[in-house]
């Protein structure tokens, strides 16, 4: 039997031998190998600093076994070299969508590109402008000289392809975009290739273009008229369904009202440019909901009759009055035709509604909107105003005014909704202006339906 010999060996690092293994493992694009061997290296507060320090240059480590960092000389060839080195192998390294990319070719379109683009995008729906179908072709095409793995972005409005690559050093602050990262290659010295040449291809390449924008518009034309076809088939079916809903509320409207109605008589209308003529007529109108409606924006709403809405509100205006829409629909009318400040049957209705109120409320004038009794002088807080029509809105909403009257208007007149919004109370009295004129001090009480001048 043999006996093992043994024997001692000695070894000594030294710090220019860690130094330079880190540098070339870095340089071999393995930041974070190298950044570990140099960190687990060493022993105590500090190591992490140390060790960029060491692979970004400024410092390096020296002496055997017992090690100490010092400065670099930054005119050290070496070192020099190493800089030089490290920044050409790392520019333009940018993570896009967690992968690390740089820049590795510029695009120049070519006729097999453009080939390509257009057969890729010939069947599609391309909209806008010709700019957008260029710029979506022409994307195409860059992608033509794609390899492997490599993506494609536009950068100052120039296609270039992307490589995958190793992993930027972790302690450097990363690159915010693509642009960026074309001219940190750009300023480090490092220069792109250049895949396809521009030749006479480029007035095919057009030609393409120009087919894929008849196309286009061939296919947009296709999709608007489907569309529309689709849109008018959608109003057709919901103004179907509205209609029903109407004729629905009308006939509970007359059932609940019974034999309880009026005759309403609307006027003959003469023709205008915007407005057909309409015929006099006498319409059959339920009561109970009408009467409703009159007094409702008065004190008398406690006198009205009893009635249970059938519409809900918001069937002609946002926050509407249901009165207001059972009677018009209980009486047959067109809730579109028949409603707005000039109708004949808005107009004969605001008549109807002001002989109600000196009815039931011995009114001596017509209540549009109650917002509280009112005190103060004509053309300051009260105005008197010929009608209710946007030409005098300036000075209503002047500061100050309270309250309005008017001697033509109704309760869906443009002052009147104003009103409404921004508190003053408003009613109508005939002969308005020559009675109370500027200066005169009124007093407005809408509960009683009075207007009076004081010391009268």
């Amino acid at each position: 039997m043999t006996q093992a010999a043994t024997e001692m060996v000695h070894f000594s690092i030294t710090g220019e031998c860690v130094t330079d293994t880190a540098r070339n493992i870095m340089l071999g694009e393995e930041p974070g190998k190298a950044w570990r061997l140099i960190a687990n290296s060493l022993v105590g507060e500090g190591a992490e600093t140390a060790a960029r320090a060491i692979l970004d240059g400024t410092m390096k480590l020296v002496g055997t076994n017992n090690l100490e960092l010092v400065d670099e000389d930054s005119e050290d060839e070496d070192l020099i070299r190493y800089l030089r080195d490290l920044h050409y192998i790392y520019a333009g390294r940018i993570r896009i969508n967690g992968t690390w990319y740089r820049p590795i070719a510029q695009t120049q379109l070519n006729q097999e590109s453009a080939k390509y683009a257009g057969e890729v995008l010939g069947g599609r729906n391309i909209t806008g402008i010709v700019n957008r179908h260029r710029r979506a072709w022409a994307k195409r095409a860059a992608e033509w000289f794609i390899r492997q793995n490599e993506i494609v972005h536009e950068v100052d409005r120039k296609w270039v392809i992307f490589e995958p690559c190793g992993e930027f050093p972790f302690w450097w602050k990363e690159l915010p975009d693509v642009e960026a990262a074309m001219k940190d290659m750009e300023q480090r010295g490092r220069r792109v290739e250049i895949r396809g040449a521009e030749s006479s291809w480029k007035e095919a390449a057009e030609g393409v273009v120009r087919s894929l924008r008849a196309r286009s518009d061939e296919l947009d034309a296709e999709a608007d008229q489907a569309e529309r076809a689709a849109r008018r088939a959608g109003e057709d079916e919901r103004e179907s369904k509205r209609k029903v809903c109407l004729a629905e509320i009308g006939k509970k409207v007359r059932e609940q009202a019974g034999d309880d109605t009026f005759e309403l008589h609307i006027p003959a209308t003469e023709g205008t440019e915007f407005k057909d003529p309409t015929p006099e007529r006498t319409i059959t109108v339920p009561r109970a909901p009408f009467v409703c409606w009159a007094l409702d924006r008065t004190s008398l709403r406690h006198l009205s009759p009893e009635w249970e809405t059938v519409a809900p509100v918001g069937m002609k205006l946002q926050l509407d009055n249901p009165h207001h829409t059972d009677w018009m629909l209980g009486a047959g009318l067109d809730l579109q035709k028949d409603y707005g400040t000039v109708s004949p049957v808005s107009l004969a209705a605001y008549r109807e509604a002001s002989l109600i109120q000196d009815e039931v409320g011995n009114f001596e004038v017509h209540v549009l909107v109650d917002c509280g009794m009112t005190k103060g002088k004509v053309g300051e807080a009260i105005l008197v105003l010929p009608n209710l029509s946007p030409e005098y809105a300036e000075q209503a909403m002047a500061p100050g005014v309270r309250a309005i009257v008017a001697e033509v208007g109704g309760e869906l007149a443009h002052l009147s909704t104003l009103g409404r919004e921004f508190g003053w109370t408003i009613m109508r009295v005939p002969d308005a202006v020559r009675r109370f004129p500027e200066g005169t001090t009124l007093t407005l009480n809408p509960q009683a339906g009075r207007v009076w001048v004081d010391g009268e």
